[in-house]
């Protein structure tokens, strides 16, 4: 039998030359190029945004044109690696080095430990053995490196697959379809993958964080590995240990210098979502706050959240925990004065508000931008969502509005020392400046109404006070934070979708130099808030008094009257009480008790003013006319169960304390009866 002529072995490469003619194609397609890095490749620099220094040296795997150094504006220390010679052209005008290598069979030209990062984005599916490059990765990451990696997750595609049966198009390609995917990935697989490469850690950066099936809502799977700091030896293919399941950490040593403070009660769920998002952003001073059972029904959840709060051992923390119930706003309030007794600026965040791991830079950026301007009143971390045209449009990252932010804020010292606690006084202040507090929006009106009537805020007092000073605040053009306590949990909030918000594309860099109203922006702005059939003053680049009737009108409703017929602050008992008990609140109990003296004189046995009036004795060291204040509360109001329990308090520390007259053991009424007092 003839031997028959052995033909040579030719390499064919055809998902290689696909890609190859595709980078042709996109490079010629203006429209493809001007939405090019939007989606995931934003999402990524965001990640690594806060984590990167000067020095770091990062590595982009199929880096493309070098889209990921535009969005991170950065062009030293960055080297890129693609398939496509066109698409490495371009990226060398922007990185510090680029080539074109196939990780597929070729090894990366740089010697061992050269990166921090390297980000492999949407590369793995096409890769014929995926162990080749992530080994490959691992060798050239120097000890505890990072790889950020990102590829299409099929679990999230199941549903969509069984009506079309195919895969969806998961990329921005100007193709109709994904072309050379080899393989399809779980995170479970991708976990096990760069265990199998060597690397010490495998993390969730999904953009749901670690919160309920991410592993089957996000689209994509996104998984930071960390290399460990000593080379690892693995063996077999997959492995069945468990995922670890944890919020991203990109940051390898930035600190976020901004004391911060959360506010929590009795929503667990809600507050173990926050603390889980700050874990990983470096935070220097944590201030936690967690206040007292309202009603017995509420004293497991506030415990459960207290239990949470004590694990918190990744920050420098100072737990408060309030022996009474002090209410949203006396809580929120509290906590800004407690800080601000210590550090001169601060971040805010209550127990249903989750920031965006760009809010801090973010923060920091503008809180030193603008400390200097006082009419900058503070920062927000929400931001509604904007049309698409205007954020293109907009040359900023950031603008500002004419109302303050409630939802992850940031303010300084010098400007909350503006913000008055009297609510009556500051209405009649802006009544007689003539101030139009509906340039912020026309909901003003009826929360401004809300809050006199007794309903447990805080905004309006800040709304006001940053008004009468002309000031505004600086929003983010996308979110830096999600709000998740719009569900009907919360004590002030019903459940909405409207607040909802998009997952940030970008971290909010680029800050307006000088304060200006945009007038589209604006429009937006007032979308969400203005009230149906309302009307406000339209020169919205004006933001202090305006020679109008005050406060414009509520729909079909009369003009509001002015504050002096609304309200006669000088002889209100309610006024006199709220008073007082912000007095005690901050350790200005002789003056309190000046106050619930008078209302006693004048008005006699308003429910629960003999109760506060005997906590407020009590800290004063005079138990027995305390115990006498409680008794003669239980006089009137024998039902009472606060004075009840009170009473009970009182004689054990009489008791204790032997002849009774001056001790002080910190117990302290239940804040019910100081709020119906006030009431």
């Amino acid at each position: 039998m003839k031997d028959t002529p052995r033909k040579e072995h030719v390499a064919v490469d055809p998902v290689g030359k696909a890609y190859r003619d595709l980078w042709k194609k996109k490079l010629s397609d203006d429209e493809w190029l001007k939405n090019d890095g939007r989606g995931r490749v934003e999402y990524a620099a965001n990640l690594l945004r806060p984590a990167l220094q000067p020095e770091h040296r990062v590595l982009d795997i199929g880096c493309g044109r070098g889209t990921l150094g535009i969005k991170l504006n950065r062009q030293k220390g960055m080297f890129g690696v693609d398939l496509a010679p066109e698409a490495v052209e371009k990226a060398k005008e922007l990185y510090e080095d680029a080539r074109v290598v196939n990780i597929d069979s070729q090894p990366l030209p740089w010697p061992d430990n050269s990166f921090e990062f390297v980000v492999y984005l949407d590369v793995i599916e096409h890769i014929f053995d995926p162990r080749v490059g992530l080994r490959e990765i691992q060798r050239v990451l120097k000890p505890g490196g990072r790889l950020l990696l990102s590829t299409p997750n099929i679990l999230a595609h199941i549903d969509k697959m069984r009506e079309t049966r195919r895969f969806p198009k998961t990329s921005g390609d100007p193709e109709p379809y994904d072309g050379g995917h080899l393989h399809f990935f779980t995170y479970q697989d991708i976990y096990d993958l760069l265990k199998l490469a060597g690397f010490a850690q495998s993390e969730s950066a999904s953009r749901y964080g670690s919160d309920g099936d991410y592993e089957f809502r996000d689209k994509m799977v996104w998984v930071v590995g960390t290399k460990g700091m000593e080379q690892t030896q693995t063996t077999g293919y997959f492995t069945n240990e468990p995922k670890v399941k944890k919020t991203v950490n990109l940051n390898t040593g930035k600190r976020f210098s901004v004391p911060t403070a959360v506010v929590a009660y009795n929503r667990p769920w809600h507050t173990e979502q926050v603390l889980n998002a700050l874990k990983d952003q470096g935070i220097q001073r944590l201030y936690l706050f967690s206040d007292a059972p309202r009603v017995q029904e509420d004293e497991e959840k506030v415990g459960q959240v207290r239990e949470l709060l004590r694990s918190v051992d990744w920050a420098d923390v100072e737990l408060i925990e309030r022996t009474t119930n002090f209410g949203l706003a006396a809580s929120v309030t509290g906590a800004a004065n407690h800080v601000f007794a210590k550090h001169d600026r601060i971040l805010v965040l209550e127990d249903d508000v989750v920031p965006f791991p760009g809010l801090f830079p973010f923060v920091e950026k503008a809180l030193d931008k603008y400390e200097d301007n006082p009419r900058v009143t503070g920062i927000s971390g929400y931001g509604i969502r904007q049309p698409e045209e205007i954020r293109r449009r907009y040359p900023y990252d950031a603008y500002f509005f004419p109302r303050i932010s409630s939802q992850g804020w940031a303010t300084w010292k010098s400007r909350w020392d503006r913000f008055d606690p009297d609510l009556r006084q500051l209405t009649k202040r802006a009544s007689q400046a003539n101030l139009d507090i509906t340039i912020g929006g026309t909901d003003l009106v009826r929360n401004l109404k809300q809050a006199l009537n007794g309903r447990d805020v805080w905004t309006m007092n800040w709304v006001l006070s940053a008004m009468l000073d002309e000031g505004v605040t600086l929003y983010p053009a996308e979110s830096q934070i999600r709000n998740v306590g719009m569900d009907g949990s919360g004590m002030n909030s019903g459940t909405t979708s409207r607040f909802n918000v998009d997952d940030p594309t970008r971290m909010p860099d680029r800050l307006p130099d000088e304060i200006f109203i945009d007038p589209d922006l604006a429009a937006t702005f007032y979308s969400y808030y203005d009230l149906k059939g309302t009307q406000r003053n339209p020169n919205v680049e004006s933001i202090g008094p305006h020679p109008v009737k005050w406060l414009s009108v509520i729909g079909d409703a009369a003009l509001i009257t002015p504050a002096d017929e609304i309200i006669d602050t000088e002889n209100d008992p309610n006024v006199i009480i709220e008073a007082a008990v912000r007095e005690m609140d901050s350790g200005q109990e002789v003056e309190a008790l000046a106050k619930f003296d008078r209302v006693l004189v004048n008005e006699g046995a308003v429910p629960n003013l003999n109760l506060v009036r005997s906590v407020c004795l009590q800290r004063l060291g005079r138990v027995e006319d305390a115990l006498v204040a409680t008794r003669a509360e239980l006089a009137v109001h024998s039902g009472n169960r606060d004075a009840q329990a009170f009473e009970q308090i009182l004689i054990k520390q009489i008791g204790h304390n032997g002849s009774g007259g001056n001790g002080h053991n910190g117990h302290t009424a239940p804040a019910s009866g100081r709020k119906e007092a006030a009431r």
